[in-house]
């Protein structure tokens, strides 16, 4: 049996598919970069500082309820295939990519703790990614950063949402997330690149809260969010080695 390839060896394949794949990087002027990046700065400054406190509450109900990290840490993919771990709260049992549905997280999904299932229902799991802003890995809007496994089913216009930062929220995320087709979440993210502006991320960022009020897309259809290429998730070639959590969305 072949061993499953290592984390490093998923980045290195990534970045060269991208390559491969022929994306320039996006057509964004250099007046338009420095201002989302300084308004993802400040974004992240602001919400930090008046997070810290609910921060250190939600941390303390997380070790209260249950064994493990307060902290989820995984490589996902980011910017021209590079890999880096989003920071976002542990909301499910520790190791529980080994119980249960695997990759496949549905509404009442046994291996979400109480705690956790609070978190996803207000997507305050997410929230953390502020640091990620402030680190220059994450933006505040833009594509959601996807799974290793998931980028290596991706064919080469789907690769083309690797050309920016991965975004806290984005537009896919409040056009209807979880509840919308793969194929349709990923067009939506291209698009957003192609017709980027200011206006554009300021509208997302206007909007999410409601969304996030409103709990829309936080489960698929039937209450199921399946990841990308579900049916090859027992493929040990395909899946970064110690998993213990995934969220898709």
């Amino acid at each position: 049996m072949e061993q499953p390839i290592s984390v490093n060896d998923f980045e290195a394949e990534i970045i060269r598919r991208y390559i491969a794949s022929g994306y320039p990087k996006s057509r964004w002027n250099l007046a338009g970069r420095a201002a989302k990046r300084s308004i993802d700065i400040v974004g992240a400054l602001v919400g930090l500082g008046l997070l810290l406190l609910p921060f250190v509450i939600v941390a303390v109900a997380i070790k209260l309820e249950s064994r493990g990290s307060v902290f989820f840490l995984r490589p996902r993919v980011g910017r021209g295939g590079m890999f880096f771990n989003p920071w976002k709260f542990r909301t499910m049992v520790e190791d529980a990519i080994n119980i249960g549905d695997g990759f496949t997280v549905t509404r009442h999904d046994s291996r979400i703790t109480r705690v956790g299932r609070l978190l996803r229902n207000w997507s305050v799991d997410e929230l953390p990614q502020l640091f990620n802003v402030l680190l220059g890995e994450m933006s505040l809007v833009g594509p959601r950063p996807s799974w290793p496994h998931e980028v290596m089913q991706f064919d080469e216009a789907q690769l083309g949402r690797l050309r920016v930062r991965p975004g806290v929220t984005g537009l896919a995320a409040v056009s209807g997330r979880n509840t919308v087709p793969w194929e349709k979440r990923l067009q939506i993210d291209n698009m957003y690149i192609e017709e980027w502006s200011l206006w554009l991320d300021l509208k997302v960022i206007a909007v999410t809260p409601w969304k996030i009020a409103k709990k829309e897309g936080v489960y698929g259809t039937g209450g199921v969010n399946p990841s990308l290429a579900l049916h090859n998730a027992n493929d040990d070639n395909i899946l970064p080695p110690a998993q213990s959590e995934t969220k898709i969305d």
